[in-house]
């Protein structure tokens, strides 16, 4: 007999939801570690064109989705302070 024989169909659920997550993490997390948060900040900093800035928007949440720990803490806390400090003193002067 097969294991999902012994599994309600709520447990085979919960565990194809988990498997699926599970890949979503993981592909979150390679995109992260080929510089997809790089490039997402790198374009919404530094971007003219709308359309632009709204797929590197879409991007971003695409990679936060479902709460990765890993990717957002590498984004929020590694990227986002670092460029912010560097961009402040020059949007503060233009104003």
């Amino acid at each position: 007999m097969s294991v999902s024989c012994y599994l309600s169909s709520n447990s085979v659920k919960w565990l194809l939801q988990l498997t699926e997550w599970f890949v979503t993490v993981q592909c979150q997390c390679h995109l992260d570690n080929q510089g997809a948060t790089d490039l997402i900040i790198d374009l919404i900093i530094s971007n003219h064109s709308s359309r632009i800035f709204q797929e590197a928007i879409e991007l971003a949440i695409a990679l936060l989705d479902g709460g990765n720990s890993i990717v957002q803490v590498r984004y929020i806390y590694g990227n986002m302070c670092k460029y912010c400090c560097s961009v402040w003193p020059y949007s503060v002067h233009g104003l």
